[in-house]
């Protein structure tokens, strides 16, 4: 094996021990994963449920200090959670495609399509509001 090989499946390997730590039972549906050279393990939602609760929910769960992000585009709005667990680099991310005007006044993330962090706290009250407003 070359060495790019075996640093690639030594990312895998972490990054399945760092994922078989999580409680992954009580967590929304991920439809993809990706293992990225370096090791950061990206995670992108499911198309079924509620982005902003499902994306609240990995906050949650995820150990170390979590942090959210957002981009708003004129399609859609792209929000992500970052963290690091046992030294291995996460992003759970989703496209919120739905009610953008309202998502975007709960974000407050400037218009210009790239990445700024923005408060978990906003994301918490955008799922309170949605699970609110959709009972």
């Amino acid at each position: 094996m070359t060495a790019q090989t075996v640093g690639m499946v030594g990312n895998m390997a972490a990054a399945c021990s760092v994922l078989a730590s999580l409680p992954l039972d009580d967590l929304p549906a991920i439809a993809y994963l990706d293992v990225r050279p370096g090791g950061e393990i990206s995670l992108q939602l499911g198309a079924a449920g509620e982005r902003a609760a499902a994306l609240w929910a990995w906050a949650q769960a995820l150990s170390g200090e979590a942090r959210a992000y957002g981009a708003d585009h004129p399609e859609y709005i792209r929000v992500e959670i970052r963290t690091v667990v046992e030294g291995v680099p996460i992003v759970v991310w989703g496209h919120f495609t739905d009610d953008l005007m309202d998502t975007s006044s709960f974000l407050s993330i400037p218009t210009d399509g790239h990445l700024h962090p923005l408060p978990l706290a906003a994301l918490k009250l955008l799922a309170a509001h949605r699970a609110a407003r959709h009972g």
